[in-house]
C-alpha cells in the first residue's frame, strides 16, 4: 500500500481532517479559522516555482517587540494554511506551495528554538509550530523528518505542566501524527498504541474542561471534543484493519454517542462535528458491509448522507459545500448499489423503500 493510501485512512485532528484530505484524513478533520473568526486566505500558487521568493533562515529568534507579529504568522500561516493546502498536495503547483510553506515554517521553528532561556510560553509555541511542521512534512511524504518533529514535541512537552489542557493537546497531536506515520511504515501495533494514548489524553483534557453543573460546554471543550472524535475513529479504523470487528464497532459507536451528547455548539463547530460524525457513521456502514450485513450498511450510509445534507444547508462556505457534496455523491452511489443488490435478494413485492422515496436524491450534487 502506498504511503498516501495509508495516510488517507486517518485524521490528524489538525484542521481540515474534517475535509478528509487525500493525504492525512479525520476527521474532519475540521478547518480552523483564525482567532478573529475570519476564514484564512489561500496563498496564490506560484506558476513558476523558481520565481517564488526565497526566505533565508533567520539566524536568531524574534525579538520581544516582534512577538505579536510572530504569533500572527504562527496562527495563520503555519497552523491554518497547512491544513487548507494539505488535501491538494497531489497537484504539482499546490505541492510546491506546501513545500514552500514548509520551508518557511521550518525556518520559523528554527528561530524559535534558537532563543536562549525560553519561557513556558515559548516552549508551548515551539511545540504548536512543531506539530504543524510535522503535518506539513508528512503531507510532503518526508516521513522521517515528520516523525522527528513529532518526537521532538513529545520530548519538549515533558518539561511542561502535565495537568494543563494545552500540554495534553500538544502531546495528543504529536501522538496522533506518529500513529499515522507508524501505520504508513507498517508498524500497526505501535500505531494503535499511539491512537489509544490519544483517546486517553483527549478524555483527560475533556475532564479538565468539564463544565460545572448548570454551566454550558465551552468552545475549548468542543475543540478537544473534535480531537477525541478523531482519536476514537483512528482506533476503530486500526481495529478494522486487524479484523477485530466487534471492538471496532464498539469504538465507532462510542464516537457517535459522544458526538450526539455535545451541546451549545457554534455553527462552525457543529458543521465540523457533523462532518466527523458523517465519516464515523459511514465507517460503521463499511464495517457492516464487511460483515455481509448489507441492509444495516445501507441504513448507516443513509444516515451519513443525511449529515452531508445538513452540513450543506447550514454552511455558507463554498469549500465545505463542495466537500460534503462530493462525499454525498459517493455515499449515494453506495446506497443505490446496495439497494440494487438487496432487491435481487428479496421476493417480488418485498423490496422495501426505493431510492425515489428517500431524501438521498434531494442533496445537491458536486457536479452541479
Amino acid at each position: 500500500m502506498m504511503i498516501l493510501d495509508r495516510f488517507a485512512r486517518f485524521g490528524l485532528g489538525c484542521g481540515l481532517s474534517m475535509a478528509a484530505s487525500a493525504c492525512l484524513l479525520v476527521s474532519c478533520g475540521d478547518s480552523k479559522s483564525g482567532k478573529d473568526g475570519k476564514k484564512p486566505e489561500t496563498p496564490a500558487v506560484a506558476k513558476d516555482a523558481a520565481a517564488a521568493p526565497k526566505v533565508p533562515a533567520p539566524v536568531e529568534a524574534p525579538k520581544p517587540a516582534e512577538k505579536a507579529a510572530s504569533q500572527v504568522f504562527a496562527e495563520r500561516s503555519v497552523f491554518e494554511l497547512a491544513d487548507l493546502l494539505r488535501p491538494y498536495t497531489q497537484t504539482p503547483e499546490i505541492h510546491e506551495s506546501v513545500r514552500f510553506l514548509n520551508e518557511i515554517a521550518e525556518n520559523y521553528l528554527d528561530a524559535l528554538k534558537a532563543k536562549k532561556n525560553p519561557t513556558e510560553e515559548d516552549v508551548v509555541l515551539i511545540c504548536r509550530v512543531g506539530n504543524k511542521v510535522g503535518d506539513l512534512q508528512a503531507a510532503l511524504q518526508a516521513i522521517e523528518k515528520a516523525e522527528s518533529s513529532y518526537r521532538d514535541v513529545l520530548e519538549r512537552t515533558d518539561a511542561l505542566p502535565q495537568e494543563k489542557v494545552e500540554t495534553i493537546r500538544l502531546r495528543s497531536g504529536a501522538m496522533r501524527g506518529l500513529g499515522v506515520l507508524l501505520f504508513a511504515k507498517d508498524d500497526s501495533k505501535a500505531s494503535l498504541e499511539n491512537f489509544r494514548a490519544c483517546v486517553d489524553a483527549d478524555r483527560k483534557a475533556l475532564e479538565l474542561l468539564k463544565p460545572a453543573e448548570g454551566e454550558q460546554q465551552s468552545p475549548a471543550y468542543h475543540a478537544v471534543a473534535k480531537d477525541l472524535m478523531d482519536s476514537y475513529k483512528n482506533v476503530a479504523d486500526m481495529l478494522v484493519n486487524a479484523d477485530e470487528l466487534e471492538d471496532a464497532r464498539d469504538m465507532y459507536q462510542k464516537a457517535v454517542d459522544f458526538a450526539l451528547s455535545l451541546k451549545n455548539l457554534s455553527q462552525q463547530d457543529e458543521a465540523a462535528l457533523r462532518i466527523k460524525l458523517m465519516h464515523t457513521i459511514s465507517a460503521l456502514g463499511d464495517l457492516e458491509d464487511k460483515c455481509a450485513q448489507l441492509e444495516k450498511a445501507k441504513n448507516y450510509w443513509l444516515e451519513a448522507a443525511t449529515q452531508c445534507q445538513t452540513v450543506y444547508q447550514m454552511t455558507t462556505r463554498p469549500d465545505l459545500k463542495s466537500y460534503v457534496s462530493q462525499a454525498f455523491d459517493k455515499l449515494k452511489a453506495r446506497i443505490l448499489e446496495a439497494e440494487k443488490t438487496l432487491k435481487g435478494d428479496k421476493p417480488e413485492g418485498e423490496e422495501g423503500k426505493s431510492s425515489d422515496e428517500m431524501k438521498v436524491n434531494d442533496a445537491p450534487s458536486s457536479a452541479a
